[in-house]
């Protein structure tokens, strides 16, 4: 019998190595987890804690399976684990719903407004006086401006008619002088 030595390609080779140190490095991140009081540790967690380590474990299994079939020839994604990494993935997503936090809290207007206003009822004199000031300033600069803007809509107003007025002259003018040119020649 002959033995033949297989020679890769160096890309193959190089690839090769990255795997192993991955998983090397895979296997020591995962060493203090699955090493340790698994109950001691379940212990400190919250139950939404819990949940996830169980599935990022479960995920981090089931991937390394993954990996273990492409390795050896073996499509994965006609095998059962292509069911098993759909699953916890669906159950990753509903984890995430149920510990998203809920809708935002909306700010009630009517109920912050009630609130300031009752703590400026405590409040000392002086800085209602500088409250109140500051309020009657700004409605009145909201007022200036909102006159202002009415002034400028009326003067605008008025110049349209004006022009107006002054074409229609214009026009009355020009068709009066045509129709006198007219009467001439007739006479």
């Amino acid at each position: 019998m002959s033995t033949t030595e297989v020679t890769l390609p160096a890309e193959v080779e190089d690839l090769i190595d990255e795997f192993d140190t991955a998983t090397s490095d895979l296997a020591s991140h995962l060493e203090p987890i699955l090493n340790c009081n698994q109950e001691e540790l379940k212990a400190k967690l919250t139950p939404a804690e819990r949940a996830q380590l169980e599935l990022a474990m479960a995920y981090a299994a089931s991937s390394m399976f993954w990996m273990y079939l492409t390795t050896t020839g073996v499509d994965p994604r006609t095998h059962a684990i292509k069911g098993e990494l759909d699953r916890v993935k669906a159950y990753m997503g509903r984890l995430k719903e149920a510990t998203a936090p809920k809708n935002a809290a909306k700010l009630d207007m009517a109920a912050a407004g009630r609130f300031i206003r009752g703590g400026l009822a405590d409040a000392e004199a002086e800085v209602k006086e500088k409250l109140t000031a500051n309020i009657e300033k700004a409605t009145q600069e909201n007022e200036v401006a909102t006159s202002r803007g009415k002034a400028r809509k009326e003067a605008s107003a008025t110049e349209e008619v004006q022009d107006k007025d002054t074409s229609s002259k214009k026009r009355k003018k020009s068709s009066g002088k045509s129709s006198n040119k007219k009467k001439r020649k007739a006479e």
